[in-house]
């Protein structure tokens, strides 16, 4: 499955890169298309809040955009991506961070 091999590399640039605003990530050998995380921005106005998401990516990724749950209760918030460039060389920690950059 072409997604398992594309998240193991991401998930080691992940680990490899000191990105302080993924913390505990956790993902499971039987299941490498939900990743659980604790995001904690370290910029305004965000940066003294941290936040469990769980990314929930399809089989089909790179080329459809995996789905981050916040977990609210016994519910999640789901946010959709409505533009997904996944086939670009760039890997998601990267596109993280530019986020988080602003």
């Amino acid at each position: 499955m072409a997604a398992t091999r594309r998240l193991q590399k991401e998930l080691g640039d992940l680990k490899n890169s000191g990105n302080k605003s993924f913390r505990n990530v956790q993902v499971y050998e039987s299941n490498l298309l939900v990743w659980h995380k604790l995001l904690v921005p370290d910029k305004a106005p965000y940066y003294k809040v941290a936040f469990l998401v769980d990314l929930v990516f399809p089989a089909e990724y790179p080329f459809k955009p995996s789905h981050p749950r916040f977990p609210v209760g016994p519910r999640f918030i789901t946010l959709t991506l409505t533009e997904w460039s996944g086939v670009s060389s760039h890997h998601l920690s990267r596109d993280v961070e530019a986020c988080h950059k602003g």
